[in-house]
């Protein structure tokens, strides 16, 4: 299976960097075709230039090299995997970034008659997003009604494959640090990667 794989933290020694090398380390194992997209290591531009808001607005796809080199990756995958911390109840600036950028009208979805068309990654029939929380279960859910997830799970889900199998895991409570719940978060990580 041809996975791409979408990282952003700026420390590789973070938890979510260990999340992340486990992530690629297990896919190998399991023989799978991995692509990276290292947001900070491949220095990715997350701010959209003047020209390139007039060709999103008309549905069109500005070229850039390295966004290119993305799309290429996603056209040519089966499955996609989000590894990052959620910050502020949302991805990072640069993850932000990446899906305005790279997820553009004209590649990732079009709009015909005022309405989005559906599943132009089409190829994609698996989706996993590995994230954490530094605040509790409870509070993402309830007060903040967790839209970070509605986002990635429905919006960006909305332009994959039709029966698309998602799978959201996500550790919660992180300024807490408890190290057994952090090393069952990573055995979920790692079954997961294993029945990609």
């Amino acid at each position: 299976m041809r996975v791409v794989v979408v990282y952003c933290h700026p420390h590789e020694d973070s938890y979510i960097g260990s999340l992340f090398h486990l992530t690629l380390d297990r896919l190998s194992l399991g023989g799978h075709e991995v692509k990276v997209h290292d947001l900070y290591r491949d220095e990715f531009n997350p701010v959209m230039s003047d020209a390139e808001w007039f060709a999103y607005r008309n549905g069109e796809t500005k070229p850039d090299q390295l966004a290119d080199a993305y799309r290429s990756d996603l056209i040519d995958a089966d499955a996609l995997v989000f590894v990052y911390p959620t910050w502020w109840y949302g991805m990072p600036a640069l993850l932000k970034g990446y899906v305005d950028r790279v997820w553009s009208p004209g590649f990732a979805f079009s709009i015909v008659n005022g309405r989005p068309e559906r599943a132009k990654l089409s190829s994609i029939t698996k989706f996993v997003v590995v994230t954490t929380y530094g605040a509790p279960w409870w509070w993402i859910k309830i007060p903040m009604r967790d839209a970070h997830k509605n986002v990635m799970m429905r919006g960006l889900r909305q332009n994959l494959a039709r029966r698309c199998v998602t799978s959201w895991l996500a550790a919660y409570g992180m300024d807490r640090h408890r190290p057994t719940y952090l090393g069952r978060f990573r055995e979920r990580v790692r079954k997961a990667m294993v029945g990609l």
